[in-house]
């Protein structure tokens, strides 16, 4: 069994302010597949976490799960590529 992923992807990022700290500083979506990035702070520096989920469409109203199919793990699989590759080319402009 063969398949195509034909990928559509959103790049969303973001500088947290203060008073906004509890908003991700970048979203990668791929097809129903995101991954979200959070920055975090604390005794030893900073630090980034990486968040996974899907959204979808049920009678009107956005959903999140963790859950994914075949084809949506490819969407995951492209997303989480991306965001890697975004991320440490932000670090490497950073030096």
């Amino acid at each position: 069994m063969v398949i195509i992923l034909i990928v559509a992807c959103s790049i969303q990022a973001s500088t947290p302010t203060n008073q906004d700290k509890t908003r991700p500083i970048a979203t990668y979506q791929v097809g129903s597949a995101k991954v979200i990035v959070w920055e975090n702070t604390g005794k030893y520096g900073p630090w980034k976490n990486f968040e996974i989920e899907k959204i979808y469409l049920k009678e009107d109203k956005w959903l999140t799960s963790n859950s994914f199919n075949q084809t949506e793990l490819l969407e995951l699989k492209a997303a989480i590529e991306i965001a890697i590759e975004k991320e440490i080319a932000k670090i490497q402009n950073s030096d």
